[in-house]
């Protein structure tokens, strides 16, 4: 991720529910119709969005 999407999303965390991106990661990760790479990606990255942003 960039440091303009970090900026971005640094700004936007303050209002969001958490609760409801955990679903969403949770949903995302389980999806049948995405190609494995992209789960894979998704994954790698997930791992930065959760300790930066404690989701």
């Amino acid at each position: 991720m960039s440091e303009k999407d970090f900026q971005d999303i640094d700004f936007l965390i303050k209002k969001a529910d958490k609760n409801l991106i955990k679903e969403i990661i949770k949903e995302v990760i389980n999806r049948n119709d995405l190609f494995e790479s992209k789960k894979e990606e998704f994954k790698r990255k997930l791992k930065v969005f959760r300790e930066r942003y404690d989701v």
